[in-house]
């Protein structure tokens, strides 16, 4: 927590982490202004919101959405501090890694043990009963109720080869009925160390 905070103290670290914050906050929708002011300092201090001021508020505020923004909100600060940190770092990418449960969703669980550069964040679309289509971009912890978590590469031997990468990859899932969905996935690819390399 104490390094957390000093490093959010620090101008490169700052600048990005309150863009994620930014970016965050905007998807909420209806958030009462004291509970945007309490999230913006739990990022600033790179922490959790369960058992905070910020989670009785939003409780007492949102009610049903409560829950759904707390987890989600905590595990986006925990991905917005990755990184940035690894950013700073000269980093290129992560490992995608879930919790490797039954409650990891298809779509999260075909996406573990994925390369995925920070520029290029995969694309999970949802085609409801009625064909509509819904998109979310996001990277491991960062979409609604997602306990995944980014395993930054600081170098080569960090990677398992072959590799599966995240290249503008698209993950669909399309409801068929019954309360079951269909998976698709274009855009992940599969390399071994030399053609990776290349």
């Amino acid at each position: 927590k104490k390094a957390m905070n000093s490093l959010a103290k620090e101008e490169k670290y700052f600048a990005p982490i309150m863009e994620k914050f930014t970016q965050n906050v905007n998807k909420i929708k209806e958030i009462p202004f004291e509970l945007t002011n309490i999230l913006r300092n739990a990022y600033l201090k790179g922490e959790g919101l369960r058992g905070t001021e910020f989670e009785k508020l939003i409780y007492e505020k949102m009610k049903k959405r409560a829950k759904l923004i707390v987890r989600t909100e905590s595990s986006k600060i925990n991905s917005a501090f990755t990184e940035v940190r690894a950013k700073a770092l000269n980093l290129k990418g992560y490992i995608w890694s879930s919790s490797a449960d039954k409650r990891v969703r298809d779509s999260h669980s075909a996406m573990d043990g994925v390369l995925v550069f920070w520029n290029n964040p995969p694309t999970f679309r949802s085609i409801s009963k009625k064909g509509k289509i819904s998109d979310m971009v996001g990277g491991a912890g960062e979409t609604p109720n997602c306990r995944c978590v980014m395993l930054p590469v600081f170098e080569l031997d960090d990677i398992q080869f072959p590799v599966k990468v995240a290249e503008n990859a698209v993950l669909t899932e399309k409801y068929e009925g019954k309360g079951k969905y269909n998976l698709s996935i274009r855009g992940i690819n599969k390399y071994t160390k030399d053609e990776f390399l290349k």
